[in-house]
């Protein structure tokens, strides 16, 4: 991950055409994203910066701000991490399902609510990070049959989930949990490191013409 800091007189000198702080922002990725970079978080005077805040705080005049942070990263690294994390927490994400499976089915959902929710949370948030990779990458097959096939067992399998517990029917939810929904996760696992390995061997083939099929421009 690459840090820059940039204090208050820094930022006045080298961004003398901002006003305020929306209009800084706007220019450090700019400079950032022509030297390839892509912008992973901005922190204002010590405190992170979600997406909101830097909507709500962008009027901000430049005299108010006494440092500013930014993390960012090449593509390639971003790509190569994400896939890499999923790698690592799949097993446990895997792991997790089966074990609160057992548990709803011999105990039933009383006290087990806040792992299910966030289990169907991560589940959602694994859907949403894998469908912005497919944005991403260029000219490399990522929709297989499997791929997709992986998308439609865990939407279904986080409805189906979904609605066995709205009818209290926790004996049907721990099945689809255990077989369904784990059966899902296994077949990403599979996917993600079959593209993993591929994507991987290829870059260290030819790090520069990787990075330029793979990636568009836009993203």
């Amino acid at each position: 991950m690459n840090k820059t800091i940039m204090t208050r007189a820094e930022i006045l000198a080298d961004y003398a055409e901002c006003r305020d702080l929306g209009q800084l922002i706007r220019k450090m990725e700019e400079t950032l994203t022509a030297q390839g970079q892509v912008i992973c978080q901005f922190r204002l005077n010590g405190l992170s910066l979600s997406e909101a805040d830097e909507k709500r705080l962008a009027g901000i005049d430049l005299q108010d701000v006494e440092m500013i942070e930014v993390d960012s990263e090449s593509p390639i690294a971003l790509l190569f991490g994400l896939m890499e994390n999923w790698v690592l927490e799949l097993p446990k994400l895997l792991e997790n399902t089966e074990a609160l499976a057992k548990l709803i089915r011999f105990e039933g959902i009383e006290g087990h609510l806040k792992p299910f929710v966030e289990l169907v949370e991560s589940c959602q948030f694994l859907l949403d990070s894998l469908m912005s990779l497919e944005k991403v990458i260029q000219g490399v097959e990522v929709a297989t049959p499997n791929w997709q096939k992986a998308q439609e067992l865990t939407a279904a399998g986080i409805g189906e989930a979904l609605r066995q517990f709205e009818n209290k029917d926790f004996v049907l939810l721990a099945e689809i949990l255990e077989y369904d929904l784990a059966h899902a996760l296994q077949v990403w696992l599979d996917e993600i490191q079959h593209l993993s390995r591929a994507l991987r061997e290829e870059n260290a083939k030819n790090p520069t013409q990787f990075s330029e099929r793979v990636f568009s421009h836009k993203s």
